[in-house]
């Protein structure tokens, strides 16, 4: 299939499922697709590959990327709005290998699915009301909502990058 024939599929796909007059949903569904598009840049890499960071000073490997991205949305979505305890350290996630990469994705297959649901459950006053958690305790349901989703947008364009960069640094 074309890549364009895909992009049309995947675009009516999601014109038939959400509802233009919730955001909610709709921020919830951008936050799983950059959340995936994060994982699939995983896709096909050696191990050296998965470890390698670009030679900024703080450039992050895409294994740092993937267990970043999914921690962060996983307290936020699961955590602060489900009352389900995940128990992120966020400084673990900035020494996570390649060795470790299968483990994030199987933990993105498992909850994936879940953030809809969580989101949709939340009560009408969980949207503006400052959500009492951590450093993040001013910022109400709507403004973490929008943060958790710029946040893996963000990521996602970095590890593209990173990833267009390994590809690039392949022989021939």
């Amino acid at each position: 299939m074309s890549d364009e024939a895909e992009l049309a599929r995947y675009v009516e796909a999601r014109r038939t499922s959400l509802d233009a007059n919730d955001p909610a949903a709709l921020h919830t569904e951008a936050i799983i697709d950059a959340v995936q598009g994060v994982m699939d840049c995983l896709d096909g890499l050696s191990p050296d590959e998965l470890d390698w960071r670009p030679a900024t000073g703080s450039g992050n490997s895409l294994a740092i990327l993937a267990a970043h991205v999914l921690g962060s949305a996983e307290e936020k979505i699961l955590e602060f709005f489900g009352g389900q305890s995940v128990g992120r350290v966020r400084d673990r996630e900035f020494v996570t290998g390649a060795a470790q990469a299968s483990a994030v994705l199987e933990r993105w297959t498992e909850v994936k699915t879940s953030f809809p649901g969580v989101v949709a459950a939340l009560p009408p006053e969980a949207w503006d009301t400052p959500s009492g958690r951590g450093d993040l305790a001013q910022l109400t349901g709507r403004a973490l909502l929008l943060l958790v989703h710029r946040h893996a947008s963000e990521h996602l364009g970095e590890a593209q990058l990173i990833r267009d960069l390994i590809l690039a640094r392949r022989p021939g």
